[in-house]
């Protein structure tokens, strides 16, 4: 499974991809949300780990804008802002978590690690 980490701020993309390439996992970074969208689609096998807060269009909308679309993908949202989260699988079919920044490194690879196995559940191996 890819991890897909989208975030404004190059520090976290760049921590985020180290720690879940040791921890065994692929992981590609975007720094908006136009620029993962702009990426051929192929959301087999991925998972987002998806800022709330981006530039043009945020976390959240790009998730209705997946919904809206029928693309089912995993999301761990994270968010260094006090604003009240949703509860997860509440509000984007995807949701598998919601995480404050900072948070802790198992509490973010415990989640992807759910998120792999929705993966799986969608996409069996064959």
């Amino acid at each position: 499974m890819t991890v897909v980490v989208i975030d404004d701020d190059p520090g976290v993309r760049r921590g985020l991809s180290r720690l879940l390439r040791a921890s065994g996992f692929e992981a590609a970074t975007y720094d908006s949300a136009d620029a993962f969208l702009a990426r051929p689609v192929d959301d087999a096998g991925i998972c987002l780990v998806l800022d709330i807060h981006l530039g043009r269009m945020s976390g959240l909308e790009l998730a209705d804008c997946l919904d809206e679309q029928g693309r089912s993908v995993p999301i761990v949202f994270m968010s260094a802002e006090e604003v009240a989260l949703p509860e997860p699988r509440s509000s984007h079919s995807g949701t598998i978590a919601f995480l404050r920044k900072p948070f802790d490194e198992s509490e973010l690879l415990e989640a992807v690690s759910r998120a792999r196995d929705a993966c799986r559940e969608v996409t069996p191996a064959v």
